[in-house]
């Protein structure tokens, strides 16, 4: 007879299994990071460099740069950038010289000051106590006015300048339509310039007579003295007024100066980027042969902006809205124990920092762990 009370087929329990959930308690981790942490050994540049966390992190699900503390005061001007360096000469040398301007950050007005001081420095090396180049910075226009009250000059800006560092940069800028070196901060085309001639500077209408010859170009087809000043001011008539011989030459940028440099820095991540980019100074980009248009996917991790004008060291905080990144990984990340970062520009250029920087990335991950009910009670005066 069968018995049912001792049926081993019976699925009925008055104890049933409790399913395991899959509950997990989401654990943010800061980790501190300064450019001094890094072995300077292996990583001479602060732009780039490898460091291995305190701890390994584990099921990391997002990344997130939450704050970051960099120098504001980086130089625009500087040999690791290709930007220090252009030549000129006078019409009856054979060969230019090459003229270089201190690596730092300059007002428009500095660098005029500079261009000047170093035109007439190198020209008195061949020609002793020569001082007839005048660089002026017209703060209407915003453009960079050079002249000479002597004697005729060429700009070659056209010339291939290379340049000798120890450490090149990834990309060198010369072939870019822009930034391609000090001319294109100082507003001019990749052209060679020959100065144009003003018989008078107080005639009115002001007179220019063209010198360019193909394939140089003229350095401009009107003459402007600085009429925003006061006709008294002793710079109204920047080039002379006749104290000096007539006639005198000069030559105007076509394009505004550009002193201020970069406005954001690009945060790279090693195989942690979730940004898309795109190349910059695409050519042809409608045409079917030599077109130059590329996008880069995960490119990059963050974009910092640099607030120009501000103190020395200036303070990015995620949450006043300037920076807005979060690389979210599904599946979370097995195992994270090394970073490896790197700064550049939009370009590619690595940032040469003038001073060490620091910055702190928050890690969420994953921690397994039974459920559990809690029951919190809150004191009265205490807010949440």
């Amino acid at each position: 007879m069968f018995n049912n009370t001792h049926n081993t087929h019976n699925t009925h329990s008055d104890h049933p299994l409790i399913q395991r959930q899959q509950t997990y308690m989401l654990d943010r981790k800061l980790v501190s990071v300064s450019s001094q942490d890094r072995d300077q050994c292996s990583w001479n540049s602060r732009a780039n460099f490898e460091i291995t966390l305190p701890q390994q992190l584990l099921n990391v699900e997002t990344i997130r740069l939450v704050e970051c503390n960099f120098p504001s005061n980086n130089y625009t001007f500087k040999n690791s950038y290709y930007n220090t360096q252009f030549l000129f000469k006078i019409p009856s040398w054979t060969n230019y010289l090459m003229l270089t301007i201190n690596e730092g950050f300059y007002t428009p007005t500095q660098i005029a000051s500079e261009l000047t001081n170093k035109l007439n420095y190198y020209t008195a090396i061949h020609v002793p106590g020569y001082n007839h180049f005048i660089v002026v910075y017209n703060e209407v226009t915003q453009k960079l006015q050079f002249g000479n009250n002597f004697e005729p000059f060429e700009l070659n800006f056209d010339a291939i300048i290379s340049y000798h560092l120890a450490c090149a940069q990834p990309t060198v800028p010369v072939c870019q339509n822009g930034k391609w070196g000090l001319p294109y901060y100082l507003g001019f085309e990749k052209k060679t310039y020959s100065s144009s001639r003003i018989d008078d500077t107080q005639s009115t209408p002001l007179v220019v007579t063209q010198l360019a010859v193909p394939p140089a170009v003229s350095g401009g087809e009107f003459f402007n003295n600085l009429t925003y000043l006061n006709i008294a001011d002793a710079d109204y008539y920047w080039l002379g007024n006749g104290s000096v011989p007539y006639p005198y030459y000069f030559c105007n940028a076509p394009n505004q100066i550009k002193v201020i440099g970069e406005t954001n820095i690009y945060m790279e991540l090693d195989k942690c980027n979730q940004a898309d980019e795109l190349k910059p100074y695409p050519l042809n980009t409608n045409g079917t042969i030599n077109n130059t248009y590329n996008g880069i996917v995960n490119s990059f991790f963050a974009k910092i902006p640099i607030l120009v004008g501000c103190p020395n060291m200036q303070y990015f905080d995620s949450r006043n809205g300037l920076i807005q990144n979060l690389t979210t990984f599904f599946p979370p990340l097995e195992r994270l124990g090394k970073i490896k970062v790197k700064f550049r520009y939009h370009d590619g250029t690595l940032v040469d920092f003038s001073n060490d920087f620091s910055f702190t990335l928050a890690f969420d991950c994953y921690r397994d762990e039974m459920a559990r009910t809690l029951l919190l009670r809150t004191p009265a005066q205490y807010r949440l």
